[in-house]
């Protein structure tokens, strides 16, 4: 089942995922569903923005994409109004690409969220809570596209139906190998988000 999502968005049922081994559920027999957020709909900081742009030549291929730098700290936020369907796990996919071709750099992704209540109280600026952040060894093939999944739903226990999940969104540059991903950030050259994020969640 494929519903709208007011802000653009397509919320997408995939059902139940057999076990190939003993033809159990897979993920505990529960269904999930996805929801696609597109760059058009992610807001940039106002002091410290990625940069946004469209990448193709043609109107077939050209795509909108965020480039976050890899020496200073690009931020965005995600609003996402969560379903009444929603039971648990929400996990949000990161697919971007890198034009640093080395095998043995990586790039790391971190989060925080908050859910707030929509009962008419005034939305004022409310600390998330961090997820663990996600690091990723490139490819090796310049421009490849990759995905990292950051688990918001692990830390975050304000997450419930029909409240405004606040989610920021950026490249950890900065991260060390001591860091909670375990691998440091040190690809140069941009981090490019393709087109926009999934997030995938558990239905009750």
């Amino acid at each position: 089942m494929v519903s709208k999502i007011d802000n653009g968005t397509y919320t997408v049922h995939t059902g139940k995922h057999m076990d190939n081994v003993d033809g159990r559920y897979a993920r505990g027999g529960m269904s999930h569903a996805t929801v696609w957020i597109p760059v058009q709909a992610i807001t940039l900081d106002g002091t410290t923005p990625p940069t946004a742009t469209t990448v193709g030549t043609s109107a077939q291929s050209q795509s909108r994409v965020l480039q976050f730098d890899d020496t200073t700290s690009d931020d965005v936020f995600i609003d996402f109004l969560v379903p009444n369907d929603y039971g648990s796990e929400l996990k949000m996919v990161i697919p971007y690409s890198c034009t640093d071709a080395t095998t043995t750099t990586a790039i790391v992704w971190a989060a925080d969220s908050v859910a707030i209540a929509t009962d008419g109280t005034v939305v004022t600026d409310a600390a998330g809570t961090a997820c663990t952040p996600v690091g990723q060894v490139l490819d090796g093939t310049a421009s490849f596209v990759q995905r990292v999944v950051l688990d918001l739903g692990a830390n975050d226990t304000t997450l419930a139906p029909g409240r405004l999940c606040k989610i920021h969104l950026w490249r950890d540059h900065d991260h060390t190998a001591g860091g909670d991903a375990g691998i440091a950030d040190d690809a140069t050259a941009d981090a490019v988000l393709q087109g926009g994020v999934e997030l995938i969640y558990r239905v009750k």
